[in-house]
């Protein structure tokens, strides 16, 4: 009863701010949706998998940016097809890990996210692990 106690009062405590803004939103008329943890695991796995086999995607993407942005086609496609199979092994080992720590959300290790999103930005890989943020959306009715 000690122990018991001084629990539910911190995890009171720690909820409220999570109860305010859930408040807010329902008086606004918004329904609140929240992922849970199989969702965001599913989510993850899903990602693994389609980053697998849709690297190699990254061979075109790079060559394509590479002499749109390049003066010397020569220089674009010989780069593009270097830079390309670099991003190719980086977003499969990314697809790899995603798949292999689906039991962990997290935030993606390639940016963007899947290779055709935004396909005229450069791939870019951030931070390994970073926790899932929570997204609060409002759907109006």
């Amino acid at each position: 009863m000690k122990v018991f106690l001084p629990v539910l009062l911190l995890s009171a405590a720690l909820s409220l701010p999570s109860l305010v803004v859930a408040e807010d939103l329902l008086q606004a008329g918004c329904h609140l949706r929240v992922k849970n943890y199989g969702d965001k695991m599913a989510d993850k796995a899903e990602r693994g998998i389609v980053n697998i086999t849709t690297g190699v995607l990254e061979m075109p993407k790079n060559t394509i940016n590479t002499v749109n942005n390049s003066d010397n086609i020569v220089f674009g496609i010989i780069g593009g097809a270097i830079k390309g199979t670099l991003h190719t092994a980086g977003r499969i080992t990314a697809g790899v890990a995603d798949l292999l720590t689906a039991f962990v959300p997290s935030e993606p290790i390639a940016q963007t996210e899947y290779v055709w999103e935004d396909f005229d930005t450069e791939t870019t890989y951030g931070k390994t692990f970073q926790p899932t943020k929570e997204q609060q959306t409002c759907d109006e009715d």
